[in-house]
């Protein structure tokens, strides 16, 4: 799990496609409030493995991620050939402070899958590969 609250913690991701999306929901979040760092008030969390999703006491939540929360967007990432979708969802967890979570769609078991209900936003971003 990789937490991001300012533009260097984006050195931490490896995943080309998680980087792209969380640098464009971090960029929002840093314009809108005007500062450089969002640990005042949350986080963006990538979860890199399915494990770490259930690890809810790593991401500062007192209870298991369930039916409560909802996937709000579902990114599709289009480079080449390949598609990645990612879900990116939010808990706030009291009145001033929030999670974002961001998660590659391939990474959550079906079961984990069953327990979200809600409809999800599609946002199609398509990322054009420059490098030849």
């Amino acid at each position: 799990m990789v937490k991001i609250t300012s533009l260097k913690d984006l050195e931490n991701v490896s995943d080309s496609g998680a980087k792209y999306i969380a640098e464009r929901e971090l960029q929002q979040l840093l314009s809108l409030y005007e500062i450089d760092n969002i640990s005042c008030f949350g986080s963006i969390l990538l979860i890199e493995d399915s494990a770490e999703f259930e690890n809810y006491s790593a991401m500062g939540l007192s209870e298991p991620i369930n039916g409560n929360f909802e996937f709000t967007e579902k990114y599709i990432l289009k480079k080449c050939n390949r598609e990645d979708i990612y879900l990116f969802g939010c808990i706030i967890i009291c009145d001033d402070l929030a999670v974002d979570i961001l998660v590659n769609n391939n990474l959550l078991t079906a079961e984990q899958m069953k327990r979200f209900t809600s409809p999800i936003t599609n946002k199609e971003i398509e990322i054009i590969d420059t490098e030849e």
